[in-house]
């Protein structure tokens, strides 16, 4: 941006690009980022005229402007499903619930353990109530022989897909609920 622009004009400028930018998820991080500077280099030419306050106005709503880069980009059919989000996200929980399910064995079976060094028989870990089921070990002498159990209940499968539904927008895939305005 030019020196000559007051720092209240930059600061306006900046907050109006990011605010565009913040509608533009669905474009590629490259594209977002020429928009970016395009927008701002336009911006910051139109305040040399009447100042920043009105070339922002001139430029109308944040989301209408993104719409627009949007379309341009993609066509009409501008919201798409990020299907890398949803795959993430399903990752991301897996991984965690996971990690949570072999700390909290590890845990129990050291508690267990550092109880009673000599332990011998079948315990149950109760988990993660609602997420995940009950995880049985074996001991004998207290060396951990065998554990079973720890799997997703239905309400984690329901809570990881319609996170993933959410998060990655596959709504947008679905088809129309609505039916099509018929002609008298």
């Amino acid at each position: 941006m030019p020196s000559n622009l007051h720092w209240t004009d930059k600061f306006r400028i900046e907050r109006f690009v990011r605010s565009v930018d913040g509608h533009l998820g669905d474009l590629p991080g490259k594209v977002r980022s020429g928009h970016r500077g395009d927008l701002r280099a336009n911006l910051t030419a139109a305040s040399a005229d009447g100042g920043s306050r009105a070339a922002i106005a001139r430029m109308g709503s944040p989301r209408a402007l993104a719409l627009e880069f949007l379309e341009a980009e993609y066509g009409h059919s501008t919201r798409r499903p990020s299907w890398l989000m949803a795959i993430a996200f399903f990752f991301a929980t897996y991984l965690l619930l996971d990690s949570l399910l072999q700390t909290g064995t590890a845990a129990f079976a050291s508690g267990l353990t550092t109880a009673d060094p000599q332990i011998t028989g079948e315990y149950r870990w109760a988990a993660i109530p609602y997420l995940l089921s009950h995880v049985s070990m074996s001991f004998a002498d207290g060396r951990l022989v065998d554990t079973h159990g720890g799997a997703w209940t239905p309400l984690t499968y329901l809570i990881t897909l319609g996170g993933a539904f959410l998060v990655g927008r596959l709504w947008r895939r679905l088809p129309p609920w609505r039916r099509p305005a018929t002609t008298a």
